[in-house]
C-alpha cells in the first residue's frame, strides 16, 4: 500500500505475528487491512493502479455500502480492504476509537500496526 495511506493489519495476518512463535502456524487465506474511511477511495485507487482487481461486480455500489471490499492480484492472492471494523452498525466513530489504540507489530521493519489485543476480540 502507498506510504501515504495508513494501514492497520487485521485478523490472521496480524495474529500470526503477535500470538504464534512461528507465523506459519496460523493459516489464513487472505490479508485483511484497515484504512481510515477518509483514505478508503485512495487505497482503492492505489490497489487498482498496482494491478489488483476487485472481487465485487459493482465497485461503485460496494464503495458506498460495504464495510470492506475484496481485491485479488494476478497471482490470485487476496486482500480485504476495510474502511470500518465491524459489519453491523459499522460507524466511523467505532473504527476511529479502535484505531486510536493500535499497537505496533514487533520486529516488523515496515512499521505495521494492528488492533490492540482487546479490540482483536471484538473484531474476531
Amino acid at each position: 500500500m502507498d506510504a501515504r495511506v495508513p494501514v492497520t493489519l487485521l485478523k490472521g495476518g496480524a495474529l500470526s505475528q503477535l500470538v504464534y512463535e512461528d507465523p506459519v502456524c496460523r493459516p489464513f487465506n487472505d490479508v485483511d487491512i484497515l484504512v481510515p474511511a477518509d483514505s478508503f477511495e485512495q487505497a482503492i485507487d492505489v490497489l487498482k493502479s498496482e494491478g489488483w482487481t476487485t472481487l465485487q461486480t459493482r465497485l461503485e455500489i460496494a464503495q458506498r455500502t460495504l464495510h470492506a471490499i475484496g481485491f485479488q492480484s494476478a497471482g490470485k492472492f487476496e486482500i480485504d480492504l476495510h474502511r470500518h471494523i465491524l459489519e453491523a452498525k459499522a460507524t466511523n466513530e467505532i473504527t476511529m476509537t479502535m484505531l486510536s489504540r493500535v499497537q505496533a507489530i514487533p520486529g516488523n521493519q515496515n512499521a505495521l500496526t494492528t488492533l490492540s489485543f482487546e479490540d482483536h476480540f471484538i473484531h474476531a
